[in-house]
C-alpha cells in the first residue's frame, strides 16, 4: 500500500485501524492513483532538471502524452484558477475548450462539488499531498460519476486529472447487490454454512449454523472463533486448511474420513462425530471449497455441512448386521448357499464346503459350474426344487439326495427362497440353507423296517395263541393215538404224517415269533466256542460233498447269554442258504472272534452300543446279490427260491432270534463276490455254563395238579396226557374259577398249570392271590402269545417254570416233572 494513503488511514481511523468491508473496493482505487501520481510527479521532477532545450523538448512530450490521456487534465495556480487545461478524448464532462482558462476550478462544476473541490485546493497547499475526491453530475439526463486526483505541481501550481468512473461505479454497485444476495441466500439456506476470509476471519454464519451449533451469527461473525463451534480445543477447520492452500495436513486431522469432491474441483468433504453436538453427539458430513478471485487468488472458503447422526448410526447399525451375518454365515453348521439360476454357486460358507467334501467354499464355487448334473443325484429334483420356489417362492424341508466331491452320495434337506430384484419380477439368484440329513434318512429306514418288522410281529402274535390251542390238540391227540396203536398198525403211517405236518406248522408259527423277537426265550451263558462246535455236525450234514466248510476260532473263547436251540436255529438257517447259493460248489467260512465296537463303527454302521462284543461271520464263495436283494434280505417271506422251495422266512426269523439276544446283524454282498453275514453278540463275564442239552426222561407221577386253562380243547388234551400218565386233576375255566377251586382242595393239590392270558384273572394274578393261602406252591404258566404280552402279564421265565404252546406231551410231561421234583 502506498506511504500517503497509509498515512492518511492512520490519520481518519487510528494506529490499528481495520477497513471496513465496504470501503476496500475505493481503497484499492485510491492506492492505484497514488501510484500513477508517482509516476507523473517523477517525470515532473525529471523535466524540472533538464536544461531549458530539454524542458522545452520536455514540455513538448509531456503535453503530447497529456494530449493522448483520456483523462481531464487541469494545471491550476494556488488560488484553484485554471492556468491549462486538456479534455482529452473524452466528450462525458461536456466542457468546450477555451471556456475555462482564467476560471476557477471550484467554480464550473455545481455547488456542492465546488465545495469538495475547494476543500480539497486547501488541503494540497497545506499538506503538499495528492488529494483525490468523488462527485458525481447529472450529465444527459443519466447519474455520472468522477474522480478527481489533485497534487502539487510546484510551490505555485496544482495538477488536476479527473477521471470518469461510472462504470466502476456501477460495477461496485452490482457487487454490493451480489453480495447482498449472496448473504440473503447464505442466511436463508436450510442448511448449515459460513464463510471465511483470507484472514480466517469469519465473515458469514447462517441461522441454520446458529441453530445447529447454538453458535450466535453476532458472536461469530467478523471472529477467528469458528473451530469453538465445533472442538473442545483450538484446530483448523477444513476451511481453515484451504484458505492456506495446506492440503497436505488434511489426512492429519481428518484421517480416513475425508475424501476429495467429485464435483468441485479443488473441494474437500469429510464426516466427523461432534460430541458437543446434540445430546448424545452429532455426525456431520460437510463439505468446503475455496472461494477465488477473477485472477484465481484464494480469497477465503465456504464449508457447508449436514447432520448424517441417522444415515451414520443406520449404516452403523447394517455393519454390525453384516458382521452378525457373517459370523453367523461363517460358523454356521449347516451349509448356507446362495446360486444363480442357471446353476453356478457365488457364496458358499465353510460348513458347506465340508458338507459336501470341498477343501474350502472357493474350491466349491470354482467347480461346480452346473449344479443340476454335478450335485444333484437325479437332475429333475433341481427342476422340481425351481417349480416350486417360481410357485411358492421358498420351500422347507425339501429332502434331496446329492454328490459329494469323492462321488458319495448324501441326503439333504433343503430350505429354500428365491430372491428377485427391486421389481419384484426378474429372478435375481436362490438362497440355500442345507442340512446333512443322511444318518437321519438310515435312522428312518431303520425305523421304518422296525415298524413293518413290529406290524408282522402283532399279526404274529394274534395268530399264535389261537394257532397253537389248535395245533396243541392236534399233535397231542396225535402223539396219544400214535402211543395206542401198534408199530404195525397199517393206520399209523397216517398219524406220522398228520404229527410231522402239525410239528411242520408248530416250527412255522415258531418261526413266525423268533422274527418278531416276541418268543420266549431262555438266555444262559455259554462259551461261543462251545455253540460253535456242538453244531458244527449238523451243519456239515447240510451241505452238499462239493462244499468245504472251516471254522475258525480265535484264541478268546468269549462268554455270550444265549437260547442255545435259538442260535442253532439261526446258524442252520445260514449255512443252508449259503449252500443254495452254491450251486457248483464252494466254500463256506465260519469265523469267531471277539471285537471292540466304538464310536466309530456306530457312526458307521448306524447301530450298536460300544463295548466287547462276539462275531460270527459265515461267509460263502456263492452268487452274491445285488443291492436291491441286500436291502430286502431280511424281509419276512421275501425270498429268492422257486415258488415250493421257501417260505421267505428263515432270514427274518434270524434277524428276530439276533435282536432277542441283544445283538446286531448285517450283510455284505456282490453278485458274483459271494456273501458274509455278521453277527455281533455282546460279551458277559465268565460264568457257569450248562453242562449238558439232554432232556430228562419222560415219566408221570401220582400228584394232584389244578390244571387252569379257558380253552377246553386244549384243556381237555391236557387232561387226557396227565391222567394217562397217573396224575389226578382239577380242571378250571378261568382265573376265578382256578382260585375257588384250588381253595377247596389246597391241601392235595401240589402243583398249578396256569395259562397266562384267561378271562376274569390272568394267571399271573391267579398264583399271586394262591400264595397268599399256600406260599410254597409249585406253579408252570403256559400260553400260545407272544413274547411280549407274557411279560406284560408279569411272567418271566427265568424267575417261574414256563412252557409254550403247543403242548407236546412229552415236553409237557417232562416239564412238570422237573417242576415238582425240585
Amino acid at each position: 500500500m502506498h506511504n500517503l494513503l497509509k498515512r492518511q488511514l492512520k490519520r481518519c481511523f487510528g494506529e490499528s485501524y481495520s477497513i471496513p468491508e465496504e470501503f476496500k473496493r475505493f481503497i484499492d482505487a485510491v492506492n492505484d492513483a497514488y501510484k500513477e501520481s508517482d509516476i507523473d510527479r517523477e517525470m515532473l521532477e525529471r523535466s524540472l532538471e533538464l536544461s531549458s532545450e530539454e524542458l522545452l523538448e520536455a514540455n513538448s512530450e509531456m503535453r503530447a502524452i497529456f494530449k493522448a490521456m483520456p483523462d481531464l487534465l487541469f494545471r491550476l495556480d494556488n488560488q484553484g484558477i485554471i492556468l491549462d487545461y486538456k479534455a482529452g478524448f473524452t466528450t462525458d464532462f461536456l466542457i468546450q475548450p477555451g471556456e475555462l482558462l482564467g476560471k476557477r476550478i471550484q467554480d464550473i462544476p455545481v455547488k456542492h462539488v465546488g465545495d469538495q473541490f475547494r476543500d480539497a485546493i486547501r488541503q494540497v497547499r497545506k499538506k503538499r499531498s495528492v488529494v483525490s475526491i468523488e462527485y458525481s453530475l447529472a450529465l444527459q439526463k443519466q447519474e455520472k460519476f468522477f474522480e478527481a486526483r489533485l497534487m502539487p505541481l510546484s510551490e505555485n501550481e496544482i495538477v488536476v486529472i479527473i477521471r470518469n468512473i461510472t462504470k466502476r461505479k456501477q460495477t461496485e454497485e452490482e457487487l454490493r447487490k451480489s453480495e447482498e444476495k449472496l448473504r440473503a441466500i447464505i442466511q436463508g439456506s436450510p442448511i448449515p454454512q459460513f464463510v471465511i476470509d483470507k484472514d480466517h476471519t469469519v465473515i458469514y454464519w447462517n441461522r441454520a449454523l446458529e441453530e445447529c451449533t447454538k453458535m450466535k451469527v453476532q458472536d461469530m461473525v467478523g471472529t477467528k472463533n469458528h473451530w469453538k463451534a465445533f472442538y473442545n480445543e483450538e484446530r483448523p477447520c477444513l476451511t481453515d486448511l484451504l484458505v492456506d492452500e495446506d492440503i497436505e495436513m488434511i489426512p492429519t486431522w481428518y484421517s480416513g474420513r475425508y475424501n476429495a469432491s467429485k464435483l468441485i474441483e479443488g473441494a474437500y468433504e469429510a464426516v466427523d462425530f461432534f460430541p458437543t453436538l446434540g445430546k448424545q453427539g452429532t455426525w456431520l458430513y460437510f463439505t468446503a471449497t475455496a472461494i477465488r478471485d477473477t485472477r484465481g487468488n484464494i480469497i477465503g472458503a465456504l464449508e457447508t455441512l449436514e447432520d448424517v447422526t441417522e444415515s451414520v448410526t443406520s449404516k452403523e447399525s447394517l455393519i454390525q448386521a453384516e458382521k452378525k451375518y457373517r459370523g453367523i454365515f461363517e460358523n454356521a453348521v449347516m451349509g448356507i448357499f446362495q446360486s444363480t439360476h442357471d446353476g453356478r454357486y457365488f457364496s458358499v460358507n465353510p460348513a458347506g464346503a465340508i458338507m459336501y467334501g470341498y477343501d474350502s467354499p472357493e474350491e466349491m464355487i470354482r467347480l461346480i459350474t452346473d449344479t443340476s448334473r454335478q450335485i444333484y443325484v437325479h437332475p429333475g429334483d433341481r427342476a422340481r426344487l425351481l417349480n416350486l420356489l417360481e410357485i411358492h417362492g421358498s420351500v422347507e424341508g425339501f429332502e434331496v439326495e446329492h454328490y459329494r466331491k469323492d462321488g458319495s452320495k448324501i441326503w439333504v434337506s433343503m430350505n429354500a427362497r428365491l430372491i428377485r430384484d427391486k421389481s419384484g419380477i426378474t429372478k435375481s439368484h436362490y438362497e440355500v440353507i442345507s442340512e446333512n440329513i443322511t444318518s437321519r434318512k438310515h435312522l428312518e429306514a431303520q425305523l421304518l423296517q422296525s415298524r413293518k418288522m413290529e406290524a408282522i410281529g402283532t399279526l404274529a402274535g394274534g395268530i399264535a395263541h389261537d394257532f397253537n390251542n389248535i395245533l396243541t390238540a392236534l399233535i397231542g391227540y396225535g402223539n396219544l393215538l400214535r402211543g395206542r396203536m401198534g408199530k404195525d398198525d397199517p393206520l399209523r403211517v397216517y398219524v406220522e404224517h398228520i404229527l410231522h405236518s402239525s410239528e411242520k406248522a408248530a416250527n412255522l408259527t415258531q418261526s413266525l415269533l423268533a422274527f418278531s423277537r416276541k418268543q420266549v426265550i431262555e438266555l444262559k451263558p455259554y462259551k461261543i466256542h462251545t455253540i460253535i462246535k456242538e453244531i458244527k455236525k449238523l451243519l456239515e450234514r447240510l451241505l452238499t460233498e462239493d462244499i468245504e466248510l472251516e471254522v475258525r476260532f480265535s484264541d478268546k473263547n468269549t462268554t455270550v447269554m444265549a437260547d442255545v436251540t435259538q442260535m442253532d436255529q439261526v446258524l442252520m438257517n445260514l449255512v443252508t442258504n449259503a449252500r443254495d447259493a452254491m450251486p457248483n460248489g464252494g466254500t463256506l467260512i465260519i469265523e469267531v472272534c471277539e471285537v471292540e465296537l466304538d464310536n466309530a463303527f456306530i457312526a458307521e454302521h448306524g447301530y450298536g452300543q460300544s463295548g466287547a462284543h462276539a462275531l460270527i461271520s459265515v461267509s460263502d464263495t456263492g452268487i452274491g446279490m445285488d443291492e436291491s436283494t441286500r436291502k430286502r434280505i431280511f424281509d419276512p417271506f421275501f425270498t429268492t427260491k422257486e415258488i415250493g422251495k421257501g417260505t421267505g422266512l428263515g432270514l427274518s426269523t434270524v434277524y428276530g432270534i439276533i435282536k432277542q439276544h441283544n445283538g446286531y446283524i448285517d450283510v455284505e454282498s456282490q453278485p458274483g463276490m459271494g456273501t458274509v453275514f455278521r453277527i455281533y453278540l455282546p460279551t458277559v463275564k465268565a460264568m457257569r455254563e450248562e453242562a449238558t442239552r439232554i432232556p430228562p426222561a419222560m415219566k408221570g407221577g401220582v400228584e394232584t395238579i389244578l390244571l387252569a386253562e379257558d380253552d377246553p380243547m386244549v384243556r381237555n388234551l391236557a387232561k387226557e396226557i396227565l391222567t394217562m400218565t397217573g396224575y389226578s386233576v382239577i380242571e378250571a375255566f378261568d382265573g376265578e374259577d382256578a382260585i375257588r377251586r384250588f381253595k377247596e382242595k389246597k391241601d392235595v393239590i401240589a402243583l398249578m398249570i396256569l395259562d397266562v392270558v384267561m378271562p376274569k384273572k390272568n394267571g399271573r394274578e391267579v398264583y399271586e392271590e394262591i400264595r397268599k393261602v399256600k406260599p410254597d406252591i409249585k406253579v408252570i404258566f403256559t400260553s400260545g402269545y407272544t413274547g411280549d404280552v407274557v411279560l406284560d402279564k408279569g411272567i418271566r421265565d427265568d424267575i417261574v417254570d414256563f412252557i409254550t404252546k403247543p403242548l407236546l406231551p412229552d415236553d409237557l410231561l417232562r416239564k412238570i416233572r422237573t417242576v415238582l421234583d425240585k
